[in-house]
């Protein structure tokens, strides 16, 4: 079994030292958190299309290299190389500078004098479906932490704003589809495990009403469109119908609060906060 700058090379080798390196190994390759060089995928592909057998029949050693399986391999090869080499993929790829994300909320719940940790993806690109992919990544990995116990004795809250674009979506074709569904997880588990989460979003009728029949608490803003007013209904047990109809005309700060720990609907008014969102109705003509 060769190794050349990375690769394993199968062609016309043993499978001996390969069978007893996969076995001595097995353990750590199938870590959800395994460590491996993506830039090595296109050309490891290749190598893997070798004949089972070597020639004369040899079950104890690969064959050469099978020509048509490389050739059938050609376009999987090109769409990779193109992922991992594009410029929307480079904070995911090849983060030059970058910090390791989960590095830093290690840091942050190691730290017990800091309490609030604000990750920003504004500089994530929307192509190539990036800031779900890093979103859904990092919800896998706090959802990771608390089914091993990590958040049982210090709960943490996760905050999701613009939940909408995180929820409900996947990634990939017809024939390879992989659902992005790590908050929807823990909107649904995190709980037993101290692991609470908070969703904000403009857009109701795109979160998954499997999703927001976990929700405990709702504070509903104004809501025009008819079917977000009909989602939040549903969701919202509690919800009478002279209730709903204020939705529509909830002013600016207004909103319903409603949830098991209310005994009726109750509406507030938010306070203005120190840094203003530019939140101005503009008129379209």
């Amino acid at each position: 079994m060769a190794n050349n700058n990375g690769l394993l090379l199968k062609a016309n080798a043993a499978k001996a030292a390969f069978n007893a390196a996969l076995a001595q190994h097995a353990a750590g390759i199938r870590e959800p958190g395994a460590i491996y060089d993506i830039t090595k995928l296109p050309d490891q592909i290749y190598e893997e299309c070798v004949w089972p057998t070597a020639h004369g029949g040899n079950a104890n050693s690969w064959g050469g290299y099978d020509q048509n399986s490389r050739g059938y391999c050609t376009t999987l090869v090109s769409r990779i190389a193109v992922q991992i080499a594009s410029r929307e993929m480079a904070c995911i790829f090849a983060p030059a500078g970058a910090h390791d994300l989960t590095a830093v909320l290690d840091e942050f719940l190691a730290n017990e004098d800091q309490s609030i940790l604000r990750i920003s993806m504004e500089d994530l690109p929307f192509e190539h479906n990036t800031r779900e992919l890093v979103a859904n990544g990092f919800g896998r990995y706090l959802l990771t932490k608390a089914r091993s116990g990590a958040f049982r004795a210090q709960p943490v809250l996760t905050v999701l704003d613009e939940a909408h674009q995180f929820l409900n979506k996947s990634v990939g074709d017809d024939y390879n589809r992989f659902r992005l569904e790590s908050f929807g997880l823990i909107a649904k588990e995190g709980r037993k495990y101290g692991l609470l989460t908070v969703l904000s979003t403009q857009r109701p009728r795109d979160i998954p009403e499997d999703v927001l029949s976990q929700m405990g608490m709702f504070i509903v803003h104004r809501l025009i469109n008819e079917k977000d007013r009909q989602i939040v209904e549903r969701a919202c047990g509690s919800l009478d119908a002279s209730a709903a109809a204020f939705l529509p005309i909830l002013g600016q700060g207004e909103a319903l609060v409603i949830g098991l720990d209310t005994p009726m609907t109750m509406p507030v008014q938010v306070l203005l906060p120190d840094s203003e969102p530019d939140s101005t109705d503009i008129a379209l003509w």
